[in-house]
């Protein structure tokens, strides 16, 4: 999970508990079909990451994680389920972060009814402020 949401200024997917959104959305939200490809996936990209570094993936650092991701995407010979798992694993990794409770409440404040109290037609931005982007 630090390799697709790291920490920074602020916290990252580990912080957030993106991964655990993940299994809940791979386990409630899909079909057994995809379920599978998943997991087949997950099981295959362990061994794959082994084979081209001679390392586990949780051992690299930073740097070789993405090299090494990188070097999957770019072989043509990856299984299928590889590049979906990984596919997978960062769609749902980025929806789950921008739609944890920190991101909307800290960083991206919502506001149920926009505008609704101060509309204001005209407005300067300023670059200090928080803006929610999906409202």
């Amino acid at each position: 999970m630090d390799t697709i949401l790291p920490e920074g200024e602020i916290p990252g997917g580990v912080a957030l508990n993106v991964h655990n959104f993940i299994w809940v959305i791979i386990n409630d939200c899909t079909k057994e079909e995809d379920q599978n490809t998943f997991i087949n996936g997950l099981r295959l990209f362990n061994q794959a990451i082994f084979n081209l570094t001679d390392k586990k993936f949780g051992e690299l650092s930073p740097d070789e994680r993405l090299t090494s991701l990188k070097s999957l995407f770019e072989d043509k010979s990856t299984n299928e389920d590889i590049l979906e798992f990984i596919d997978s694993t960062k769609q749902i990794a980025i929806k789950g972060y921008m739609n944890s409770e920190y991101i909307l409440t800290e960083q991206m404040p919502y506001k149920l009814v926009p505008g609704a109290f101060s509309y204001e037609p005209c407005k300067s931005i300023n670059p200090n402020e928080k803006v929610n982007i999906n409202a």
